[in-house]
């Protein structure tokens, strides 16, 4: 690897100004990028205004970050893109998240002078996080939030969430406390592992994994969280989710 690129090509948010959340992201990150030694390139373009509304970021995320790939391509080669999926979840078919198909559609946008490639599938998200988790530079550097406010992690949105319980249950979640509110995650947290407890969403599916391997036990209110969550959406998986906190109670 010799350069790192940072761009603004949707991934901003609306909410307030995507120029300046965009910028101060960068300033943040710079200094890990110049430890590491490594160029870090920023690219801010107004590509997300070509998009409708309906056609969100997650839809379109591969592409609009290869352009940029592509705009630089005589002075690049290779393009390493991070997969979100590891290689169960890689399929071409209808979804909201390109990402299923990177392994496919990269390839299919490189050109003679750029190899685009999706990296990282051999591993999931939780098990990526976990490895992270090892490079001591990422506890001032980790920036993971999908909030659209103020640059840094809100520590609520779903991506923070997601990473903080990752986190959790492996046991390095005080590593973080200087780039999370570790006290707005605890407010967060009985809730989102009600949602965890019954999600069909792989990345979400990796954590209950981990969590059952790591013998982590969610609280009592996120499984009776989960339960009304059941119930309120019409799951056909009521009786299995039942019969989760009946177990749970009885320990």
């Amino acid at each position: 690897m010799t350069h790192l690129i940072y761009n603004n090509v949707g991934s901003h948010g609306k909410k307030t100004n995507p120029e300046i959340l965009f910028n101060d992201r960068y300033e943040a990150l710079k200094p890990v990028a110049d430890k590491i030694g490594l160029p870090f390139i920023k690219v801010n373009s107004n590509l997300d205004q070509f998009y409708c509304d309906h056609l969100h970021f997650m839809q379109t995320h591969t592409a609009r970050n290869t352009s940029v790939a592509l705009l630089l391509q005589k002075g690049i080669g290779l393009y390493l893109y991070g997969s979100a999926y590891a290689y169960p979840e890689v399929f071409i078919g209808e979804t909201d998240s390109m990402a299923h198909s990177d392994l496919m559609a990269l390839p299919m946008l490189s050109t003679e002078s750029l190899r685009a490639l999706s990296v990282g599938s051999e591993y999931t998200r939780a098990e990526k996080t976990i490895r992270v988790a090892g490079v001591e530079d990422s506890y001032t550097s980790l920036d993971v939030c999908v909030g659209d406010e103020v640059a840094g992690n809100c520590s609520k949105c779903v991506k923070c969430l997601r990473t903080l319980l990752t986190l959790d249950i492996a046991g390095e979640l005080d590593k973080y406390s200087a780039v999370f509110d570790l006290d707005v995650y605890h407010q967060h947290k009985d809730s989102y592992c009600s949602r965890i407890l019954i999600s069909r969403a792989p990345l979400e599916r990796e954590i209950a994994l981990l969590a059952s391997k790591k013998a982590f036990r969610f609280p009592l209110s996120s499984h009776l969280g989960s339960l009304v969550r059941f119930c309120t959406s019409g799951s056909k998986y009521v009786f299995r989710l039942s019969k989760k906190l009946l177990a749970a109670c009885r320990t």
